[in-house]
């Protein structure tokens, strides 16, 4: 199956506003709830919900998070787009952050962070690819001087 070359505007906001009509059941008696409170949480990049069981009057939170897997896409310069994948940028990122003793932990907070900065900057599923590499230099040069420079010299040294 060929791969979408058209760009896909999916916003997070509107996304995370219908959530809230999925049908969630009481976690005490299995009957229909519905949303007394929302939050929007911004830095977690995920929504706190109040429930009310309207059978029982349970009330009960949830926390609803954004997954990127299979939702996020990759736009190069060429204007082709390839499923963006977490894991392989993760490997980029710990690869500059290897000469550090919390590499691993370093590496997965910093991914987190480019990927939820780039989500709510780009309202949609696509990323583009100057954009990611251009956020994670600058967000690695406030992390580390030395891990920037290696991302920018086997990352960024094609463009």
């Amino acid at each position: 199956m060929p791969l979408p070359t058209e760009k896909h505007n999916f916003p997070l906001e509107e996304l995370i506003a219908l959530c809230q009509y999925v049908d969630m059941v009481c976690i005490y008696c299995g009957k229909d709830t519905k949303v007394i409170n929302s939050r929007l949480q911004k830095k977690a990049n995920s929504v706190w919900r109040r429930r009310l069981c309207v059978k029982c009057g349970g009330i009960f939170t949830t926390t609803e998070i954004f997954q990127d897997d299979n939702s996020l896409m990759l736009s190069s310069g060429d204007k082709s787009v390839v499923p963006f994948i977490r894991e392989r940028f993760y490997l980029s990122i710990y690869d500059s952050c290897r000469h550090r003793e919390s590499a691993v932990t370093d590496a997965r907070h910093l991914t987190n962070t480019i990927i939820n900065k780039l989500v709510s900057r780009h309202k949609g599923a696509t990323i583009y690819s100057s954009d990611l590499k251009e956020m994670t230099r600058r967000t690695l040069s406030n992390f580390d001087k030395a891990a920037a420079t290696h991302y920018r010299a086997y990352f960024m040294s094609n463009d």
